[in-house]
């Protein structure tokens, strides 16, 4: 409603300052008004004495016509009547209310008329009128009026304090009729779209909304609506392409598992073939008549242990090829790290190229991971490291922190190392430096987007002719 109250004030300003230039024209106007009404009334007035006093005078003489004056002012409560005198030697009365010299156009017959103060009558001013009368010896004397103002004074008040009031009340009730009008054109479509603006920053794009006069804001709130209707495409929109990415990335990391897998299938069928040959001899021995019950035993024991490594390594293969929907949960990454190695052991064995973990840290540690997502990425780099490292060298894998609120999980092989510009191209999609056949260049981008979508990273240290070292690095709750 801020906007209403801004619209109302300025309205309201302009219509009192409206309304004031119309008072004060009213007031100039009515002060003109009274001034021309107060010689008007001097005019008419002298007028009827004029000709009393001449038709007096002719039929009774000079002094009954002068004392037809006296007594008409002694019948004046507000204002002065005399006979005057201007243009004798000695205009005794005209030098109490004016100066000769400003009646110097009543020999010509004209009559005068001034304002001006008259201590001997009383306080303010007056206004003073001098009207020329001709009487019948020739000599020429004059009417002379004189009025308070006081009386105009009382009018300009009353005037002035009705005007105001009168102002005021106009301004109130426009203001007031402003607002109404402002908050139901205005306040009301305006808080209304206000509220449909916050719906939309908050996601809800239902609703359109319904401004039924056709004016700019129904106008803007059609944009609104249209908007809404183009985000809630553009959504629906990314949705789907979010999912197809999400199925996608999915597929590809599944496939990725399935070659790994495909890496590991002849050393998979060795590491079961030895141990299903023992089974099959010592079941042989157990069916021979000879045997006793101690050796029964023992060759029962010995196929036991044999099928239970059979069936560890089945599970480690089937597990890290099933594919599940992506699940975050609390994980030890050192048993995470060691059921890695031990998937990846069958490969480094067959290559002759020996694993060893280091834990650094006396307490364990865990952190918020998808255990099948972040095996794959730490299955990757193992075979990546397995594959650069020639017979007889070892494979490190090192967890730790550095000080910070970080778990590492280094992976350091004593290969041929790698240049930068190869370095810079490491995660590059289909960016390999094996031959054909034993890479598809996914393998770094998948584990470096598995270790992102967790919060982490993946950084790469490498020399040439001494090694490489591919650390993850990621937040992590340490439980003692």
């Amino acid at each position: 409603m801020k906007l209403t109250r801004k619209l109302t004030l300025a309205l309201f300003l302009v219509v009192l300052v409206v309304i004031c230039v119309f008072a004060y024209v009213r007031v100039e106007r009515e002060v003109a008004l009274f001034d021309g009404d107060m010689r008007r009334d001097h005019l008419i007035m002298s007028e009827a004495l004029r000709s009393a006093v001449l038709e007096l005078w002719e039929s009774q003489g000079e002094e009954p016509a002068l004392g037809l004056v006296r007594r008409a002012n002694a019948d004046r409560n507000h204002l002065e009547l005399r006979w005057a005198w201007p243009l004798s030697a000695e205009p005794r009365e005209v030098a109490e209310w004016l100066p000769p010299e400003q009646l110097r156009g009543l020999a010509s017959g004209l009559p005068v008329q001034s304002y001006g103060a008259l201590p001997k009558l009383g306080q303010g001013d007056y206004l003073i009128s001098f009207f020329p009368v001709r009487v019948p010896d020739g000599r020429v004397g004059a009417i002379a009026i004189a009025e308070s103002q006081s009386h105009k004074a009382q009018y300009l008040q009353n005037t002035v304090l009705i005007t105001v009031l009168s102002a005021v009340v106009l301004a109130l009730v426009f203001g007031l009729v402003a607002m109404v009008i402002g908050r139901w054109f205005v306040g009301a479509p305006v808080s209304r779209l206000i509220i449909k603006a916050r719906r939309i920053g908050a996601g809800d794009l239902d609703n359109p909304l319904e401004l039924k006069p056709n004016d700019e804001f129904g106008e803007l709130a059609q944009e609104l609506n249209a908007m809404c209707v183009e985000l809630a495409t553009a959504r629906q929109r990314l949705q789907d392409e979010t999912a197809a990415r999400i199925q996608a990335l999915e597929q590809l990391r599944h496939a990725d598992r399935l070659t790994t897998i495909g890496k590991l299938t002849s050393v998979i069928a060795h590491e079961i073939g030895t141990p299903l040959n023992v089974v099959s001899g010592h079941a042989q021995l157990m069916c021979d008549d000879g045997a006793d019950h101690t050796q029964t035993s023992e060759l029962a024991r010995v196929i036991v242990e044999q099928c239970r490594r059979m069936a560890n390594i089945v599970r480690l293969v089937l597990d890290y090829a099933r594919r599940r929907e992506p699940r975050k949960s609390t994980v030890d990454m050192r048993d995470l790290v060691r059921s890695t190695v031990d998937l990846v052991g069958t490969l480094a064995k067959k290559e002759k190229v020996a694993i060893v973990v280091v834990d650094e840290q006396a307490e364990g540690f865990s952190t918020e991971v998808d255990s099948a997502q972040m095996q794959q990425a730490l299955t990757n780099l193992l075979v990546n490291a397995v594959q650069a490292s020639a017979a007889g060298q070892t494979v490190c894998v090192r967890l730790h922190r550095d000080g910070t609120p970080e778990l590492c999980i280094a992976v350091e092989d004593r290969g041929g190392g790698m240049p930068h510009e190869v370095q810079q191209k490491l995660f590059e999609p289909f960016f390999t430096t094996k031959a054909v056949g034993q890479g598809t260049g996914l393998g770094l981008t998948i584990a470096s987007g598995i270790v992102s979508e967790h919060g982490g990273r993946i950084e790469v240290k490498s020399v040439l002719d001494e090694g490489s070292v591919f650390q993850i690095r990621l937040p992590m709750e340490t439980t003692p």
